[in-house]
């Protein structure tokens, strides 16, 4: 599937090829009804509590004696029945959240994008960036392509410029795209992707899971801390690398990509999954609790003498 790349001034520049099976298959409704439900329901807080006849303030004792008055007989003023009295099977804090399975919640991003597609809501426009950060720059820019239309952003890697241009413009919403919302894309009347994402998305969401990738997809970046430099230290028998991977990688592909890229023999190849950690931040309103993201590395191990000399020595 071929489709039109506008500059930024709004002319067709050229064109770019979208992957069929993520930007041109059958539309799964179900799939996409299940992903936007199980977003607004992983973003409840799950707060609200109402107080049982136990917890209600107030005095135990028997408001009148149990016959003789005329009135209907009570125990104490914290009834549920009385105002002000306890609720019955009120609401709880709980956790609303859940998981979604990752074949299903792939199936619903690309029946998404299809949609809009099919729809033609869907540009794709070069890549660009808003060096000033101002506000008034990026809207220049987007009100050519869709006016002020409820729009969502498609960024082919973070951009904090970009973030700091946009994060004023009420009908803006901008994702990254390995981190999209079912929620948001299908709420926004136009999706515009910059170049960069239309090939990146192609790539994540295209074909089967676990389908074959190129050695500079599945290479991230080198990990260098004090603990991954003494594993390969002057005269240390241990010769081992340490790398950010891409999550969908195996051992096969990691030890094939290091074949590729560094022309060393990799021998051995340990994944180690690390896991989100607490972490705040500082923001106008406060301090705002929040979470690391997850990653994976692999620890590969060369034959003894083999060296990387791209990572020695930095």
């Amino acid at each position: 599937m071929d489709m039109k790349i506008f500059s930024v001034d709004g002319s067709e520049k050229n064109r770019v090829t979208l992957d069929e099976s993520v930007f041109g298959r059958e539309v799964s409704e179900g799939t996409i009804y299940y992903a936007i439900n199980n977003e607004l329901a992983n973003r409840r807080v799950g707060t609200a509590s109402t107080k049982t006849r136990g917890e209600v303030r107030g005095s135990n004792a028997k408001p009148w004696r149990q016959k003789g008055t005329g009135n209907a007989r009570s125990g104490d003023k914290k009834s549920p029945v009385w105002v002000g009295g306890g609720t019955i099977f009120g609401p709880r804090p709980r956790n609303y959240s859940y998981k979604m399975p990752k074949k299903m919640k792939r199936l619903a991003m690309k029946s998404i994008l299809s949609l809009k597609v099919k729809q033609e809501s869907l540009k794709v426009i070069e890549d660009f960036t808003v060096e000033s950060g101002k506000t008034r720059d990026l809207v220049s820019i987007l009100y050519k392509h869709v006016g002020n239309e409820k729009t969502v952003l498609v960024l082919g890697k973070e951009d904090a410029m970009m973030r700091r241009a946009g994060r004023n413009i009420p009908w803006l919403k901008m994702l990254t795209y390995d981190k999209l919302s079912a929620h948001t894309l299908f709420y926004g009347r136009k999706v515009v992707l910059l170049e960069s994402a239309a090939v990146n998305l192609n790539g994540f969401y295209g074909g089967k899971q676990g389908e074959k990738m190129r050695a500079d997809q599945v290479i991230i970046e080198p990990v260098l801390t004090e603990k991954t430099n003494s594993m390969r230290g002057s005269g240390s028998q241990i010769n081992k690398y340490t790398f950010k991977v891409d999550p969908r990688s195996n051992k096969v592909q990691i030890m094939q990509a290091v074949r590729e890229l560094f022309k060393v023999e990799p021998v051995g190849c340990h994944i180690v999954n690390v896991k989100s950690k607490p972490r705040s931040s500082r923001t106008k309103s406060g301090i705002k609790a929040g979470k690391t993201t997850p990653w994976k590395k692999a620890i590969v191990t060369l034959t003894q003498g083999e060296k990387i000399d791209a990572i020695e020595g930095v």
